[in-house]
């Protein structure tokens, strides 16, 4: 079997390697293309395509990438509901109204009681999501609706 497979690889291997003076050898002729100043200019038939030029700012085309988040500093050793500390302006849980001293009892549908609790839930949304989050604040529940961003972890 070992020897059948290596005179099958030498026979390609030797086939590939043929002269110009075979047959089988295709003959390839250069072909004009336009160029950027509209002159003509030829190509060999291994030319590289043109490269575009590639900026490194998303378009509004492009998916988001990364990681689902929400913009949020936690308070880690909260139980009972997850402690907000701080929120990123401008990001997802400023544009939903959550604010510092909100305390996250629910989000996406799941109890929250601690950091874990938190993690997981956001583990189940995709970024571009809508979701409900049920606060305390000020000892009242309230229900908000967010849009699940990007983590810039």
């Amino acid at each position: 079997m070992r020897i059948a497979l290596l005179i099958v690889f030498a026979g390609l291997f030797a086939t590939a390697c043929q002269g110009p003076g075979n047959d089988s050898q295709k003959s390839v002729e250069p072909r004009a293309v336009s160029g950027d100043r509209g002159d003509a200019a030829t190509e060999s038939p291994h030319a590289r395509a043109p490269e575009t030029q590639r900026t490194d700012a998303p378009s509004s085309e492009d998916p988001p990438t990364g990681s689902p988040g929400m913009g949020l500093m936690l308070d880690y050793e909260s139980s009972g509901g997850l402690a907000i500390n701080d929120v990123r302006p401008g990001g997802p849980a400023d544009k939903a109204g959550l604010k510092p001293g909100d305390v996250i009892i629910e989000f996406g549908g799941i109890e929250i009681d601690n950091v874990q609790d938190y993690m997981n839930a956001l583990s189940t949304v995709r970024i571009g999501d809508q979701v409900d989050i049920v606060v305390k604040r000020g000892g009242e529940m309230k229900t908000l609706k967010a849009t699940v961003g990007v983590s810039l972890r």
